[in-house]
């Protein structure tokens, strides 16, 4: 209730990467949106944008303005020391807890949303209409940090944009699908590193 949202309404949480690597996000935030917005069924969900707290490039804000749907919490920024505030510690572990997805782009935020047994969806697909070589976001799932956590089965990579909905509908109407393998990863049984 303090960022907006409504706490009798699902809440699915989208967390952004730094600008120079994650060009384009407003789309893909946008496309999430349009999705979100025909999910009747789920008791029309909300989406909360978590801005990656350094990125101070204001590259949302025109979908701020265009898109009031669209929840963008502020995060406690101490500018001196160019860090989230310790209140920022309650803010995001709260989104982790109430949120009923988490999406993102090979973000670590996917082993905290694992860790609260969250569904985790990534985003494999580069922004609708925007060439954006040399990056590419399906890339960064072949990545050494990341790869472990796609091999482990504990995150479902979207690989392109006609396949969110139906990946938002499975992991909303089914959030149990992926547990065992979340906990396996944790827990280190998977029989993959997640070091």
């Amino acid at each position: 209730a303090q960022i907006g949202a409504d706490p009798a309404r699902p809440i699915v949480l989208y967390s952004t990467g730094m600008a120079h690597h994650m060009p384009g996000e407003d789309r893909i935030v946008a496309h999430i949106a349009g999705d979100l917005a025909g999910l009747h069924e789920f008791g029309r969900p909300q989406l909360v944008v978590r801005v990656y707290p350094k990125d101070q490039t204001g590259r949302f804000e025109q979908l701020k303005h265009r898109r009031k749907d669209i929840l963008f919490p502020r995060i406690p920024w101490e500018a001196n020391y160019q860090t989230p505030m310790h209140e920022d510690l309650y803010l995001l572990t709260n989104m982790l807890r109430h949120c009923a997805v988490g999406i993102n782009i090979a973000s670590t935020i996917s082993l905290e949303l694992c860790m609260f047994d969250k569904p985790v969806l990534n985003i494999g697909y580069d922004p609708p209409g925007m060439d954006i070589r040399p990056v590419s976001f399906a890339r960064y799932y072949t990545f050494d940090h990341y790869a472990p956590v796609v091999a482990s089965g504990a995150v479902e990579v979207v690989g392109e944009p006609g396949r969110l909905r139906d990946a938002l509908v499975e992991a909303m109407g089914h959030p149990e699908r992926r547990r065992a393998e979340r906990r396996a990863f944790l827990s280190g049984s998977s029989g993959i590193s997640s070091h």
